[in-house]
């Protein structure tokens, strides 16, 4: 800090030095009561700002300087403390900027301003202090009947004029409107003290300028001739001052916060103190001066633009593929071997062939010499439906040992099943910048949480049932979101897009848990930037399952080639895909024109 000021210090006495050694005006010598106070100002400011009151000492440096302006001294210590008050203002506005409090900082921002009108760097940080406002269109309020009345303008003889002038302050103002061609009213409250008062080649809009910052003053027009000089304070302002009515509205403010915001604006940078938010018709009632107005309307009219929005195109794509194949021979795994005498004895019931031949002759069921009818007798019993000798057999061996094995039928297989899913869902989403946007579409699904029955008979019970009056309570059922769910915050900067969301795709699932069903569930949250117009990938899930079963005899089934007529192979292949795919686009809102707005068109400045 101070190597600031001695910066500033070595800056403000070259140029001092500068200007002293060009040929140029000097100030007017001060009268000896003046340096005497100038200098009894100088050293309060002194005191001042050895306890750390730069405000006031600034005002004490400014008092002595303009007291005595030939005092290079007075002028460097005004410099100085104002430059030091500007960084200070400067530094306090972007330290709130840091934290998020926008009206403090543009109130600072503002203060330095007025100390430092031509400082670019504290106008363009007021600008960035600003917030974003959306745009506004202005009618003027035809409700009251003076609203439509014609402002009052002065109309001062052109031309510029010379005054050299000592005096008394109401007689130097009656002679400096009068040189205009203006008939001068002078209030009461106007001050009567000695000016001195020497200018040349000014016009009306600068001589005016000059008495109202000498003698305090400022002037209302009574008519196109006629001017009012009025002390200046602010009750004289409020009751002198024409104020202007005019109604802003606000067609994209989404909330209180926006109309907020622009209040906000207005009162720090044009000290509008008249100001009137209403949110439910999304307007702002403002009375002010006509110039405070007209420069109020400008600047919302170039710096407001409406909420840029952001158009979010979301596809979800997903393939599903599932292929089954089944080749081989269905063979029985399990054989029965016996012994071929045992079993013919078996189903004989023990007896010899002979013996039951004998005793169907003897029955008459047979004729003896019919040895066709016995061999066919035999070959049935053998032969019958439950019996073993029904089936293929392979026999081995001979005589006692005779034995026989049974051969299964075989089935052959050759299936192929094979099936393939597609399918896309498109989701279209607007949402402003900077507010949180839900999108929901899809089904509620009911699902049965608990039923109510009774648990115990009684006889009112059984009359109702009996009667079949009986109706049955309501079940406890909670509903279940399915389709697609999306929660997004767009930010918008410049031509990027900041998304900040969460995203579910729910379905109903195939199978169920205890008689309530699954709900398949992909959900995706996260942030992400992206360019305007630019697609990209914001998630993607791929599942490949795989299943291989085989059946059939061990070790002949092994063998290539012919392990196919021993065994049955199976295989089974699932797979599934999903890919999310967003791409937002950009929409900002075209600026209309009067005509269009059906509104008048401002005058050219």
């Amino acid at each position: 800090m101070r190597r600031l000021l001695l910066t500033l210090a070595i800056l403000t006495t070259a140029a001092f030095a500068q200007t002293s050694q060009q040929p140029v005006a000097l100030a007017p010598i001060a009268s000896p009561h003046d340096l005497k106070t100038a200098k009894k100002e100088f050293k309060e400011g002194l005191k001042a700002k050895e306890q750390g009151h730069t405000n006031q000492a600034y005002d004490y440096f400014k008092r002595a300087s303009e007291l005595d302006r030939r005092n290079t001294e007075y002028l460097t210590a005004r410099e100085l403390l104002r430059q030091y008050l500007v960084y200070d203002q400067i530094e306090k506005g972007n330290h709130a900027l840091s934290a998020g409090q926008q009206i403090e900082a543009m109130g600072a921002f503002r203060s330095a301003l007025e100390l430092d009108p031509e400082n670019t760097f504290a106008k363009q940080r007021l600008i960035d202090s600003l917030p974003t406002l959306p745009r506004v269109n202005h009618v003027d309020d035809t409700s009251d009947p003076f609203a439509a009345a014609a402002e009052i303008r002065l109309q001062p003889n052109p031309g510029i004029r010379t005054f050299k002038f000592r005096g008394n302050s109401r007689q130097m103002l009656e002679q400096v409107a009068q040189a205009y061609g203006l008939t001068p009213v002078i209030d009461d409250s106007v001050k009567s003290q000695n000016v001195r008062f020497e200018v040349g080649d000014v016009d009306w809009p600068t001589a005016s300028q000059l008495l109202a910052k000498m003698c305090k003053v400022f002037w209302v027009p009574l008519s196109a001739k006629q001017v009012m000089f009025v002390a200046d304070d602010d009750q004289n302002r409020r009751a002198m001052q024409r104020m202007a009515l005019r109604t802003f509205y606000i067609p994209n403010a989404t909330n209180t916060q926006n109309l907020n915001d622009i209040a906000n604006t207005l009162r720090v940078l044009f000290d509008i103190r008249y100001l009137t938010v209403q949110p439910a018709s999304n307007t702002i009632v403002i009375r002010a001066a006509q110039p405070i107005m007209d420069a109020a309307t400008s600047f919302l009219e170039e710096l407001s633009t409406a909420r840029p929005q952001v158009l979010l195109e979301i596809q979800a794509f997903q393939v599903s593929r599932t292929a089954a194949k089944q080749l081989g021979t269905d063979v029985t795994t399990t054989f029965t071997a016996f012994n071929v005498p045992t079993e013919a004895q078996k189903l004989l019931g023990n007896q010899s062939i002979q013996d039951i031949v004998n005793q169907l002759i003897a029955s008459g069921a047979i004729n003896q010499a019919g040895s066709a009818a016995v061999a066919a007798l035999v070959a049935q019993a053998l032969g019958g439906k439950n019996s073993i000798f029904s089936q293929p057999l392979l026999v081995f061996g001979g005589g006692t040992t005779l034995s026989a094995v049974n051969l299964p039928s075989w089935t052959l297989h050759l299936n192929l099943n094979t099936s393939e899913m597609r399918s896309l869902e498109n989701v279209t989403l607007r949402a402003g910048h900077g507010e949180v946007a839900n999108f929901k579409i899809g089904t509620r699904y009911p699902i049965v949480n608990a039923t109510f029955a009774p648990i115990f008979n009684s006889s009112q019970i059984s009359k109702v049932l009996a009667n079949q009056t009986y109706i049955a309570p309501l079940p406890s059922v909670s509903y279940e979101d399915l389709g697609v769910i999306l929660k997004t915050t767009p930010q918008i900067r410049e031509n990027d897009v900041r998304l900040d969301f969460e995203l579910q795709i729910r379905s109903l699932g195939s199978t169920t848990s205890n008689g309530i069903p699954i709900i398949n569930n992909r959900e995706y949250k996260g942030v992400i930037s992206a360019e305007d117009g630019q697609s990209i990938v914001i998630g993607g899930l791929i599942s490949r399952s795989e299943q291989t079963n085989i059946t059939g005899i061990p070790l002949l089934s092994s063998i290539p080639g012919l392990g196919y007529a021993f065994s049955t192979h199976g295989t089974s292949h699932d797979e599934s895909e999903l890919l999310l795919v967003m791409t937002p686009h950009i929409l900002r809102e075209r600026a209309m024109s009067p005509q269009e707005l059906r509104l008048p068109a401002t005058a050219p400045k």
